[in-house]
């Protein structure tokens, strides 16, 4: 959720929203579970697989072209 600005009114009444939409809790934990598996050690290695794998490709291309 995006709350514009520093009132802490505004803070207040989106918390407030969610005590009363159960339903959007539940939306937002899903998707804080969903971004947070995004940072693990896996997406980490395989991220950086594909920045190797990608210089090598751009590697072997130069060569090839040499």
């Amino acid at each position: 959720m995006l709350i514009d600005g520093h009132n802490p009114q505004d803070y207040a009444d989106v918390l407030e929203g969610l005590i009363d939409e159960p339903r959007s809790r539940e939306l937002l934990a899903q998707g804080a579970v969903r971004h947070a598996a995004e940072f693990g050690w896996d997406a980490t290695a395989r991220a950086t697989l594909g920045v190797y794998q990608d210089a090598l490709s751009e590697r072997v291309l130069q060569l090839q072209a040499s």
